[in-house]
């Protein structure tokens, strides 16, 4: 409780109290880094807040969402379709080209069909397919991680690689589904406890990560106030700047979080702010005629 007063003592001062920066001239890294660090994860905490509310007020539905997901995905595998895979090659018992279209539930994905099986086509023909898969004779293409429509890039498997036969139809898909059926209903409380965990372990080590990054950006905002500091006169040295920076900066994160939550884009606002209020500190400092470097 004492940390957390002192926390607090330090924030309200850091934000408000121009003069507490002479007091921090002679603080060490180590006193600005845990308060920095405590203010980031307190801000990871807080955008962590509407995030949870909504996994909260969407929990009771999880379940039957699951339930849903196996249904669709049950229904993905048409009755009549039979695959068989033997000596390296794909046989089926339907008309080909055999299209199994995008469910209308799924939206707009970019194209028509999940897969198309086109024992005639080759490879090559995987881009003129109005599919997210395709499988010919000999192996089956499916679109690479981070392929777009203006970089297709994709991936091939060749059905020689199963080195035994392989049947497949609507019983036997059924049936894999049926086993999952123990791991489906146990999923909601995995995820619960992914989140409880995540809500527990995310801000510590979601401001330890933010610090690190502010305090890189620091490295050359810190530069700038040196030389700010200089041409007033102040014979303050680049580490104590930096020091003042890592307190300073309190304002452009409070901005920063301020015009994520709003959805604002302001460029460049939060180093604006940043340079702002050190200005404002600088100004009150010089009226008290501080330029004796404090060690």
């Amino acid at each position: 409780m004492k940390k957390l007063k002192a926390f607090w003592y330090i924030l309200k001062r850091s934000l408000l109290d121009p003069l507490y920066y002479k007091e921090l001239l002679s603080t060490s890294f180590g006193f600005s880094y845990k308060y920095l660090w405590t203010l980031l994860t307190f801000l990871v905490v807080a955008s962590l807040i509407p995030l949870i509310g909504l996994y909260i007020s969407n929990r009771p539905q999880i379940p039957e969402s699951l339930r849903g997901i196996r249904s669709t995905l049950i229904s993905l595998y048409p009755d009549e379709l039979e695959l068989r895979i033997s000596n390296g090659k794909l046989y089926t018992n339907v008309d080909e080209p055999y299209e199994i279209p995008v469910p209308s539930e799924w939206g707009d994905l970019g194209k028509q069909n999940l897969a198309v099986i086109d024992t005639q086509a080759t490879v090559e023909d995987y881009p003129d397919t109005d599919a997210f898969v395709l499988a010919t004779r000999n192996a089956i293409v499916y679109p690479d991680r981070g392929s777009n429509n203006e970089s297709l890039t994709t991936r091939v498997f060749y059905f020689r690689e199963i080195t035994r036969s392989v049947y497949v139809d609507k019983d036997l898909y059924n049936r894999i589904f049926i086993q999952l059926d123990p791991y489906i209903e146990k999923a909601p409380m995995l995820i619960d406890w992914v989140v409880l965990i995540g809500a527990l372990t995310l801000p510590f080590l979601g401001g330890l990560v933010w610090s690190t990054g502010v305090l890189l950006g620091l490295l050359f905002n810190s530069f700038f106030i040196f030389i700010i500091a200089r041409i007033l006169k102040f014979q303050f040295t680049y580490g104590q700047m930096y020091r003042l920076g890592m307190h300073g900066i309190t304002w452009s994160l409070l901005t920063q979080v301020l015009l994520t939550i709003t959805k604002q884009e302001i460029p460049h606002a939060s180093s604006v702010v940043f340079f702002m209020w050190m200005g404002v500190v600088f100004m009150s400092l010089k009226e008290k005629h501080i330029n004796r470097v404090i060690a």
